[in-house]
């Protein structure tokens, strides 16, 4: 009997919190935990609580959380009909609030396949408020399986209204089974049916290859269109992707502090097709450029280029290769990591270098005369990461 009644003192202390202290607590619960909860169905004044909680969920991020061994298990391949449920559970409860949308390839096929299954409103999307979905492909982030409904454009079209930023990033690998051109040519055409072609995409191609990103010969560029970064443009511009920012880096390059003369250098060569969009990135050493052919093509898209630690073995070749982007408005150079204190305790002229002129203005003599409506710019950024290998 004392038992029951501290039982019944201790409910009835619970009962007099008030809703504000509730909802906070029920407000550190995951997304996942809160969707198999079900509270809302307790009570009338339940239901409004979890409303006010799901409306705040408007981020899910598939790699971080208290929920991503849960989503690892559809990465890995692990996952069995329940998991499936809870899946299908989270979807109903939080991805109507849902305004950023990260995901890895192998939870972004579970999404589709459980998606495939459920009953849209006829009125609505499932997914009202979404407005930037980011998609991680390549290994480590899992593949895409043969039955994902990548065909089913109906399904693309009512998935989300509001959707304003795509980003796609891809780890280019050697085993380039996880993500193939095709793969990535599936994936960009059901998106291109989900947001059209009015927005902007970022689209990130991380290079993990041992060969790197050099010439390739017509043959070699079929042959090696999963592991190389123009096979992956183009397969993004067959089905009419509007990329508006295009990254290129380099996972396995060494230090910018690190002379790069040699025979085994790593070195982008620079296709035309890197010039079809707004803002270009390169985090990648900078070799052969395409030869300017006697045709009248310019890109008038790109605006901005940015170089991140990297070096251009030709600058006036790459200076070259920019002249006919009439629209350019600045090319960024970041310096290294603690470059002006580098330089400033040097005394034996290691700077002096021809490969740290790509780091110093006068190493650009020929810009301001092929580029004269363009700024050149250097930026130093102490705390910015170092996208390789150190």
């Amino acid at each position: 009997m004392a038992r029951c009644a501290l039982l019944r003192e201790e409910c009835q202390q619970v009962a007099l919190l008030p809703p504000e202290m509730i909802e906070s607590i029920v407000d550190w619960m995951s997304p996942l935990a809160l969707a198999e909860s079900r509270w809302e169905l307790v009570s009338k004044g339940f239901h409004q609580l979890m409303r006010g909680v799901y409306r705040r969920k408007t981020m899910l991020c598939s790699m971080k959380g208290p929920d991503a061994a849960f989503f690892r298990q559809f990465v890995d391949g692990e996952c069995s009909d329940q998991q499936y449920r809870r899946l299908l559970r989270l979807v109903q409860a939080v991805f109507p609030n849902i305004v950023h949308l990260q995901l890895e390839a192998g939870v972004f096929c579970a999404l589709l396949q459980v998606l495939n299954k459920m009953t849209f409103p006829s009125t609505s999307p499932l997914m009202p408020k979404l407005q930037k979905l980011s998609l991680l492909l390549g290994a480590p982030h899992g593949r895409l399986s043969l039955n994902t409904p990548l065909e089913n454009f109906c399904l693309a079209r009512r998935l989300a209204s509001d959707l304003q930023s795509v980003a796609i990033t891809v780890n280019v690998r050697d085993d380039s089974t996880d993500c193939t051109s095709c793969d990535l040519r599936r994936i960009a055409r059901w998106l291109v049916e989900l947001n059209g072609r009015t927005s902007s995409w970022d689209v990130d191609l991380r290079d993990w290859t041992a060969n790197a990103q050099g010439w390739f010969s017509p043959s070699d560029v079929t042959a090696l269109r999963d592991r190389s970064f123009i096979g992956l443009v183009r397969a993004l511009m067959d089905v009419g992707a509007p990329i508006g920012s295009l990254a290129l880096h380099d996972c396995l390059r060494q230090s910018p502090y690190m002379l790069i003369m040699t025979r085994k250098q790593r070195a982008l060569y620079m296709y035309d097709e890197f010039k079809m969009v707004q803002n270009l990135v390169i985090g990648y050493d900078i070799g052969i450029v395409a030869p300017a052919f006697a045709h009248l093509e310019t890109f008038g898209k790109l605006q901005h280029v940015r170089l991140e630690y990297c070096h251009v073995l030709f600058k006036p070749d790459f200076v070259t290769y920019l002249q006919n982007a009439p629209n350019l408005e600045t090319v960024t150079v970041v310096l290294p990591h603690n470059w002006e204190e580098r330089v400033a305790r040097c005394t034996e002229g290691c700077f002096r270098n021809a490969d740290y002129f790509c780091f110093k203005p006068e190493g650009w003599p020929v810009f301001h005369r092929l580029l004269p409506s363009a700024r050149l710019e250097f930026e130093h950024y102490p705390d910015h990461q170092f996208v390789g290998a150190h």
